[in-house]
């Protein structure tokens, strides 16, 4: 093909594409226009640069969200990619392994000044805490991310080493005297293989992990502070909750972004507890709306409502199925163990996936507040709601839970 007639291909193919662009333009309005109209008219204008991004992100949500045969167009998509064998998309923001996995892309800061700024964090928080009893715990996921292989990642994308982050991290924490398991070697010890960390669509924790986690964290609450938490061992033995698989029902964050045609489908596990209990959990959400519920732990802490609408509907785009720990991650909440008045109080200060850790960690202590900045907008303070909860009513322990690439949005 000469050099005109490919650039007349090349006209025409532009031509056609937005021609299509626009027809689709048209049917998206024709047919969500009115909705999107409310919603746009319902975003508030923007009176600093903080608020202005959250009105951009709140903007691009509102137009996926109301886009026409939107799954349709992302499973097409998806497929598309993998078709060309491609292992990257959206613009190298989600990456794909060998074995399936998808994964964050973009090359993560891992300087020792960055680790030690991490560590400062925790640093500073522990110090506020023994001022008034408490002592801190942290915990962290372990790293999803297989260190650097080519015969499991594609050369040539930017896959983020957060090893290295991570190694950082707990070497400033060791020299801080911050009490801070490396479940790595935890979970290394006990066997659990990398594919049971987290999920090949999401990278929140697995039931296996989460309970693996559990134990790591009872257990160095009480090598390091004496805790004497389950001293009989009874709630960190699985053998006494109900392991319940759903199989090929759970699409999670990066899969409702990758498509599932891109990154499949995974598993979704629950361990319900097989024992007595009686809480009462409190929720509060960034518009003030709050609620309370009273029960069991199987019916307050978990919801399997949650399971029956997404068994029912059978539409993974639209079902979060981690939903079913305490029906999702808010800004505060808080667990009363009504069956333990004289249990120890936990402070756990989180990122939006540690429910499964909160609601293993509930049968332990007679009150968990749960603070997760994570989960909350851009008008919520996260230093100035953290010092009110120590100064208003103090815990004997601190957990944070974190991811370390995630520290310095928990405890800005």
């Amino acid at each position: 093909m000469g050099m005109k007639a490919q650039r007349i291909a090349q006209s025409v193919f532009a031509v056609l594409f937005c021609a299509v662009l626009v027809a689709y333009a048209a049917a998206c309005l024709w047919t969500r226009g009115a909705e999107m109209r409310a919603a746009l008219f319902a975003i508030e204008r923007p009176a600093s640069l903080r608020e202005a991004r959250a009105a951009t992100v709140a903007l691009n949500d509102l137009l996926y969200k109301n886009l026409y045969q939107r799954t349709l167009l992302s499973e097409a998509y998806a497929y598309a990619q993998r078709l060309v064998g491609k292992n990257e998309t959206e613009g190298f923001a989600i990456l794909r392994d060998a074995d399936g996995f998808l994964e964050y892309g973009g090359l993560a800061p891992d300087s020792p000044e960055v680790a030690r700024a991490h560590a400062q964090r925790l640093w500073r928080l522990q110090t506020r805490a023994a001022k008034k009893g408490g002592k801190l715990l942290f915990i962290s996921p372990p790293v999803r991310h297989r260190r650097y292989e080519t015969e499991f990642y594609a050369v040539g994308l930017p896959y983020p080493d957060l090893h290295r982050l991570c190694d950082g991290v707990f070497y400033y924490l060791q020299r801080y005297g911050i009490a801070a398991p490396d479940l790595r070697t935890v979970f290394e010890k006990e066997g659990l293989p990398f594919e049971a960390y987290a999920f090949r669509t999401d990278d929140r924790l697995t039931a296996d992990a989460a309970f693996a986690t559990f134990r790591a964290a009872v257990d160095a609450l009480n090598r390091d502070f004496d805790a004497n938490l389950d001293p009989g061992g009874f709630y960190r033995d699985i053998r006494n909750y109900q392991k319940e698989t759903y199989a090929q029902s759970f699409l999670g964050n990066l899969g409702k972004r990758a498509g599932m045609a891109f990154g499949g489908l995974d598993d979704f596990t629950v361990l319900w507890p097989a024992f007595p209990s009686r809480y009462m959990l409190s929720i509060q959400k960034d518009d003030g709306f709050e609620q309370t519920l009273f029960g069991p732990g199987q019916t307050t802490l978990l919801r399997p409502s949650v399971l029956m609408k997404a068994a029912e509907t059978r539409d993974p785009y639209h079902a979060d199925l981690y939903r079913v720990y305490m029906g999702g991650a808010y800004p505060y909440s808080r667990i009363r163990n009504l069956a333990a008045p004289k249990a120890p109080r936990l402070l756990l200060v989180c990122d939006d996936g540690a429910a499964p850790l909160a609601v293993l960690l509930a049968p332990l202590f007679r009150e968990i507040q749960i603070v997760s900045p994570t989960a909350a907008g851009p008008g919520f303070d996260a230093q100035a709601f953290l010092r009110e909860r120590l100064n208003k009513s103090p815990p004997d322990y601190i957990i944070v839970e974190s991811r370390v690439e995630n520290l310095d949005r928990v405890l800005p």
